[in-house]
């Protein structure tokens, strides 16, 4: 009587079970009820149409049940008007050529669930410096290292050197004067290659900011794509630090064109065993302007434990076509 007792027990819980998870799952049935999100319920732009780092608005809705976006005003249109589950948006904006400021509103909606965004274009002028798609701000092959570095470890593992940027007062010299910073001097684990940065050593981590950008004229702004190779340190046993790095921006701009001021995590990993060599990575970055800091680190902070340990070398920043 007793087993029997918990087999019918058991069978309970288990239907109770399976009821959860299939009402867990409502967006899978026909009765789910609608959910509706947007990221924004008011977004400005300039006279162009675009936001002032020169990229095109975006909104992101989020609809189980499908959504639909529908305007008051002629003169905005979105790229995807029907869609479902989480979508990004473009918002296409005409030029604005009335003398004044003027709104439009957006309506998403989805069953009896809507959410209102409120568009603003003012008669802001674009502040685009005007040069051609191409133009190179900063290339940089770190060559000047080569007085301070000594033979190239990654092509010599074993008779490769560095000089501490830190300690050595002409390489932290010729580090600074060329717009480039150690972010966490502290650590003391900045080096400079024969024609690279070597950053970070054991439960010590670094990067690198660019404290301007070059031949870029006060007042203006640029889109544009960083550049750059990287690599993990070898090991000598052949393995590789597990390293991942991010790239930040301080003051105007954003990384990617929408709103956030920081990359996703940028992988720059070799197989262990494998050939030492560099990885070509880059990011674009929109409304920058002369005064803008790019930080070139990895994701780990300077007092996490472990070797991240990487190396930098040949930076590019270029003028991009905007979207």
């Amino acid at each position: 009587m007793k087993h029997k007792k918990s087999f019918f027990w058991g069978f309970v819980l288990l239907l109770g079970c399976l009821g959860f998870f299939a009402c867990s799952k409502e967006d899978n049935t026909k009765n789910a009820a609608a959910r509706l999100k947007v990221d924004k319920i008011q977004l400005s732009v300039i006279q162009s149409g675009r936001l002032s780092s020169g990229s095109k608005p975006t909104l992101t809705v989020l609809a189980n049940l499908g959504y639909e976006i529908t305007s008051d005003v002629n003169w905005i249109t979105t790229d995807k008007p029907i869609g479902r589950g989480q979508t990004d948006v473009i918002i296409d904006i005409q030029e604005n050529t009335t003398g004044d400021t003027r709104v439009g509103q957006l309506t998403i909606s989805s069953k009896e669930l809507k959410e209102k965004v409120t568009v603003i274009q003012t008669m802001d002028l674009d502040t685009d410096d005007g040069q051609n798609v191409g133009f190179v701000y900063l290339e940089d092959d770190f060559s000047w290292c080569e007085e301070f570095g000594g033979e190239d470890e990654i092509e010599k593992q074993a008779t490769g050197t560095t000089i501490n940027a830190n300690t050595v007062a002409a390489a932290k010299t010729a580090l600074n004067s060329r717009g480039y910073e150690d972010i966490n001097s502290g650590g003391n684990c900045f080096y400079l290659g024969k024609h690279y940065f070597k950053m970070g050593k054991t439960n010590y981590q670094t990067g690198v900011r660019l404290t301007n950008i070059p031949n870029l004229e006060d007042g203006k702004t640029t889109n544009a794509r960083l550049t750059f190779n990287a690599t993990p340190i070898r090991t000598g046993s052949g393995n590789y630090d597990n390293v991942q790095v991010i790239v930040e921006i301080e003051g105007p701009g954003t990384v990617g064109g929408g709103s956030k001021k920081t990359s996703e995590e940028i992988s720059i990993q070799i197989p262990n065993g494998g050939p030492w060599h560099w990885v070509e990575r880059s990011v674009e970055l929109f409304g920058i302007e002369a005064g803008s800091k790019i930080t070139l680190k990895t994701t780990k902070t300077g007092s996490d434990t472990g070797t991240f340990r990487w190396s930098l070398n040949d930076i590019k920043i270029e003028k991009i076509q905007t979207n």
